[in-house]
C-alpha cells in the first residue's frame, strides 16, 4: 500500500516500545544485522527505523481504524567522529539516505480487535516482516552463490577475460589461450612448397 493512501491521518499514535516476542525477534534481527555490517564496512554505516503507528483512514466505506507499520533503512558515509546510536535513531537528516525497506497496513475488523490489549495485530504485523526480511535475506544470499557459481563456471570456460587478459586488451593485444598446435602432414608439405616458390621467385 503507498503512503499516499494513509496520508491523510486525523489521528496518529506511536507505539515506540513494546514487549511482544515478534517484536523483540525482529528489532535483534535488525539490531544483528547493523552492528555486523558496521562492524566489517569499512566505508558506510547503516541504521534501521522500526515505526508502527495506528490511522484513522478515509475509505469508500466510510473512515476505517488501520495499523501501519514501516522499517527504513538508513545509510552514510562514516563520520570521524561517529554519532551515537541512539542519536542516530531520532535524526537521520545529517547525510543520511533513507529507503523504504518494508510496509504493511493493517484494517482493523471492529474496535474491540483495536484495543485489545494483548494487541494481536500487532504481533502479525512483525511476524510479516520478520518472515519477509529473513526470507529475502536467504532468498538474496542463495542468489549470490549461483552467481558466483556461475561466474566461476563461466571463468573456467575462458568465457570471462582474467585479470592478464583484460590489461592485453586495453593495450590492443591478444593473449594465447593455448600453445600454438604442431603442423599436420598437410600444412608441412604447403609451408615447405610455398618457402620453395618465393626462393624461385627470389623472395
Amino acid at each position: 500500500m503507498e503512503n499516499s493512501e494513509i496520508k491523510e491521518a486525523p489521528e496518529v499514535q506511536y507505539e515506540l516500545e513494546g514487549d511482544s516476542y515478534t517484536e523483540n525477534m525482529l528489532r535483534a534481527v535488525v539490531k544483528s544485522y547493523r552492528d555486523a555490517f558496521n562492524r566489517n564496512n569499512p566505508k558506510n554505516e547503516i541504521d534501521f527505523t522500526v515505526t508502527v503507528t495506528t490511522h484513522k483512514v478515509a475509505t469508500p466505506d466510510g473512515n476505517k481504524d488501520c495499523a501501519y507499520l514501516r522499517i527504513d533503512r538508513h545509510i552514510r558515509e562514516k563520520q570521524l567522529t561517529p554519532t551515537p546510536v541512539t542519536e542516530a535513531v531520532h535524526n537521520h537528516d545529517d547525510g543520511w539516505s533513507t529507503k523504504l525497506l518494508h510496509q504493511e497496513v493493517y484494517f482493523f475488523k471492529n474496535m474491540r480487535e483495536r484495543v485489545d490489549p494483548k494487541k494481536p495485530w500487532k504481533e502479525q504485523l512483525f511476524l510479516n516482516a520478520l518472515v519477509r526480511l529473513t526470507s529475502a535475506g536467504l532468498e538474496y544470499a542463495e542468489l549470490l552463490q549461483k552467481l558466483k557459481n556461475v561466474e566461476q563456471a563461466k571463468k573456467e570456460a575462458g568465457l570471462i577475460p582474467n585479470e592478464e587478459e583484460q590489461r592485453l586488451e586495453k593495450i590492443g593485444l591478444v593473449g594465447a589461450k593455448e600453445m600454438p598446435k604442431p603442423l599436420t602432414q598437410g600444412d608441412q608439405k604447403y609451408k615447405e612448397w610455398l618457402a620453395a616458390e618465393r626462393a624461385k621467385e627470389g623472395l
